[in-house]
């Protein structure tokens, strides 16, 4: 049996960026765009949970911005519940972190947003130009 063929899915049809463990982990969806976290159990089932509130974001920092969770709202939100991230989860939010909400690139570089948009109407792609 594949690796794929092991992962469960959400609702929506997606694929959860971890398998499961032998103990509950939180964890996301492999698409662009998150609505939500999830809970993934050891026997695959995956449960909808929200993005953390601000009570578990550092000070001074949003818990989410658009469609991505601060990470470290999400690691105290699980460490509050005894869960853990799923290695694969934390990873992807914690680098959308970075170059979504923070803008923390290098000069020569750019962000997802930025690297999507159209270069004559700086509209995201698909744009009308």
């Amino acid at each position: 049996m594949s690796v794929l063929a092991k992962r469960s899915r959400t609702l929506r049809g997606y694929l959860l960026a971890d398998e499961p463990q032998s103990e509950t982990i939180i964890t996301v969806e492999l698409y662009c765009k998150w609505y939500s976290l999830y809970l993934l159990h050891p026997d695959g089932r995956c449960v909808v949970q929200p993005f953390p509130d601000e009570k578990y974001a550092p000070a001074g920092e949003s818990a989410f911005v658009d469609h991505v969770p601060n990470p470290k709202a999400v690691e105290n939100y699980a460490k509050v519940r005894g869960l853990e991230v799923g290695g694969l989860a934390l990873e992807l939010i914690t680098g959308r972190w970075y170059l979504e909400a923070k803008g923390d690139c290098g000069q020569n570089e750019t962000t997802i947003q930025q690297a999507r948009e159209c270069s004559v109407c700086k509209q995201t792609w698909p744009c009308r130009c």
